[in-house]
């Protein structure tokens, strides 16, 4: 299992917004880090934004929901 972060903006946040703060983003994820300890030694660091981070989030629940099928898996 993978753990990632991301930040998502509400359904009706308007388009232009939305661009903007993909832009602050991904200006984010460029800015070297000051020190190793700062993030575990494993992390790898990964930007995208709007469609690209739409598909990943999908691909993710289909294949967690695949999982927990095959797993059977029920919730308590």
């Amino acid at each position: 299992m993978s753990v990632w972060f991301g930040l998502i903006a509400p359904a009706k946040t308007p388009p232009d917004a939305v661009v903007q703060l993909g832009q602050w983003f991904t200006a984010a994820m460029q800015v070297p880090r000051s020190s190793r300890s700062s993030r575990p030694s494993r992390s790898i660091r990964w930007g995208t934004c709007g469609a690209g981070f739409a598909a990943h989030i999908r691909k993710q629940l289909e294949e967690n929901a695949r999982i927990v099928r095959e797993a059977n898996i029920k919730g308590e």
